[in-house]
């Protein structure tokens, strides 16, 4: 008989003290092993496990695979969860059933488990973690309902998976959740659901179809696009469109991070009058040719249109008092840009390797530009630089190898009073043209 079954069937006998030490250290932690009696079926002997409260979490594995259903107890305890990392890596996993009676699936559970095609998941279970099936082979998945909120990068790059269904009384959807799940075609979302972090579809490069529950009042479907209920925010655009442009509608102020993520095919966006905020990652990737934005814009958030390598025109309106770390990086077909006044300090990274920037002009009010924001950018001939400004950071022109003209628009006294951190040399080595 094994060490855990014996425990959860205590002998009596002479030696008490014995027996009591026994289970207490088996009260911690247990694993299964060998059958105790026929009736016990082998496929036991794969699971390791440990006691959490009236029930245990499955914590491992070590079983041949296939198709899998998991136990609804071991050794008379119900089966209530799956622990971190339980079956990660099991790449002879090909289908797995999960008991009703589990509640939580933890964190990175099936991740990696590359030969995953299939799994069902029960109607009990409320708690689904971070990666808990990233990276797996599934083509097809239902939600069940009691799970309010589907964890971040939950099913994470599963290239494979076509087919979503959220069950009602699903709430929420997680960063990330679905981000990469390049086969997903449609999707259609319940009335119980509240929120998404962000784009839970981000990247989802066959995504076409977006369908809502008419009983859901937390958003609404214009045109296959997916907007908070009162249409104020734009959340997700289908990355699967082949649309080339796309006019946003008046009375959208905000669009939402990773919104329009790698959408290669869009070329042309038209911004209402009326928005104020461009959230992070919110262009990242797409084939923007020209932007020109809104007047009454604020805020850009990091990333925003960071890797539009084909984007040429860059038009700001006066407005923008923010715009975040490496928001156009990567954007090589630039050639040139005038920031906007309004600004105070240009963002870390903020043209980092835009390698056909010629000329910039920043505005005056800004004081301070960040660490490495013209990084790499070695086609840089001309800059213009504001009375207002107090100091260069770090790497700020680094690898600039063409630099030949610096205009600054205040007197030599005031140039020596600028504080310019080092790796700046490309910026030391240009003329300077005062006044």
């Amino acid at each position: 008989m094994t060490a855990l079954y014996a425990s959860l069937r205590p002998r009596a006998g002479r030696r008490l003290l014995f027996a009591a030490f026994l289970l207490a250290a088996l009260a911690l932690c247990f694993s299964v092993s060998s059958p105790a009696s026929a009736d016990v079926p082998d496929t036991l002997t794969a699971f390791t496990a440990v006691r959490s409260g009236e029930g245990v979490t499955i914590t491992g594995y070590t079983g041949p695979g296939g198709e899998l259903t998991i136990p609804a107890s071991l050794a008379g305890r119900p089966v209530t969860g799956i622990g971190q990392k339980a079956f990660c890596g099991c790449e002879s996993l090909t289908a797995v059933i999960i008991p009703e009676g589990v509640t939580s699936i933890g964190r990175s559970a099936f991740y990696d488990c590359v030969n995953l095609t299939s799994v069902a998941l029960p109607e009990s279970l409320t708690e689904i973690g971070i990666d808990a099936f990233a990276r797996c082979a599934m083509t097809e998945l239902t939600i069940p309902g009691g799970v309010t909120r589907v964890g971040t990068e939950a099913f994470w790059r599963c290239a494979s998976l076509r087919a979503v269904t959220f069950s009602e009384g699903v709430e929420c959807i997680g960063a990330r959740a679905f981000l990469g799940c390049s086969s997903l075609e449609a999707i259609s979302l319940p009335a119980s659901l509240r929120s998404l972090e962000g784009n839970p579809f981000q990247t989802c490069l066959s995504l076409v179809s977006i369908t809502l529950d008419a009983e859901n009042r937390s958003f609404l479907v214009r045109d296959g696009v997916l907007y908070s209920g009162d249409g104020r925010i734009l959340h997700v655009y289908p990355g699967g469109r082949r649309d080339a442009r796309f006019t946003i509608p008046e009375g959208v102020a905000a669009i939402g991070d990773s919104a329009f993520q790698d959408c290669a095919a869009l070329r042309s966006v038209t911004f209402p009058e009326g928005l104020t905020e461009i959230g992070g990652y919110a262009f990242q990737g797409c084939g923007l040719r020209a932007v020109l934005l809104p007047a009454g814009l604020t805020e850009i958030g990091s990333h925003a249109f960071s890797y539009c390598a084909a984007l040429r025109s860059l038009r700001f309106r006066e407005g923008v008092a923010q715009i975040g770390d490496r928001a156009f990086a990567d954007c090589d077909s630039l050639r040139a840009v005038t920031l906007p006044s309004g600004l105070s300090e240009i963002a870390p990274w903020l043209f980092e390797d835009c390698d056909g920037l010629r000329a910039v002009i920043i505005p005056e009010g800004v004081t301070c530009i960040g660490d490495c924001a013209f990084f790499g950018c070695n086609s840089l001939r001309t800059v213009t630089l504001p009375r207002s400004l107090k100091e260069i950071r770090f790497d700020v022109f680094f690898a600039c190898f063409q630099l030949s003209d610096v205009y600054y628009n205040g007197p030599e006294s005031l140039w020596d009073e600028i504080r310019i951190d080092s790796k700046n040399d490309s910026l030391l080595r240009a003329q300077r043209h005062s006044g």
